[in-house]
Formats: C-alpha cells, structure tokens, sequence
C-alpha cells in the first residue's frame, strides 16, 4: 500500500510487503517435503514375502474324495463317472475306502 497525497514530495510514507523471502522459505519447505516424502515411500515399498515350500510331488495322489462338476454336466467322484441318482451311494463307497475321511 502507498500513500499519497496531492502533494508528491520525497517524504511519503511507502508501505508495501516483500513477499521474496516468504517465497523462498516456501520453496524451501517444498522441497523439504519432496524429500521427506519420497524417503519414506520408498522405505515403505519393502514388504517380506513369504518363502515357498517345496513344491508338491505330481505323482503323489490328492488326500480326501474330490467331486467334480464339469461344463457337460457329468458328476465324477475320484475320477469316476456317476449320475445325480448313484451320488449319495458312491460318496459313501468312496468314504468308506478312504482312511482320512476328508
């Protein structure tokens, strides 16, 4: 702001803010930040992940009665083919062959 009358001498009162400093502390500041930032998403990306096991052995067989449902509509209980009617008795042949009862 300024001030002046209708009289322009070398005695007026000039007031008026110098905003370069607050600028650069601004700047300053930002790049702080920029910094900081990037330290901690970088320290937060680390994530321990588990270690596999040993892979399964494709010859072993699968443990339990598995029950399969295929897109042709056919029921197959451990891979052999039963209609809807035989179900309830080859599940309970398969339990009863099997010794974990899974």
């Amino acid at each position: 702001m300024a001030v002046s009358g209708p009289k322009s001498g070398s005695g007026g009162v000039f007031a008026d803010i110098n905003i370069t400093p607050l600028t650069d502390i601004f700047l300053v500041l930002l790049i702080i930040f920029m910094v900081t930032t990037a330290v901690t998403i970088e320290s937060a990306a680390h994530v321990d992940l588990p270690k596999a096991e040993a892979q399964a052995n494709p010859n072993d067989k699968p443990k339990g009665i598995i029950v399969t449902y295929t897109a042709d509509h056919q029921i197959m209980v451990n891979s052999t083919s039963v209609s809807l009617g035989q179900l309830p008795g080859a599940l309970h042949d398969a339990l009863d062959k099997s010794p974990t009862r899974s």
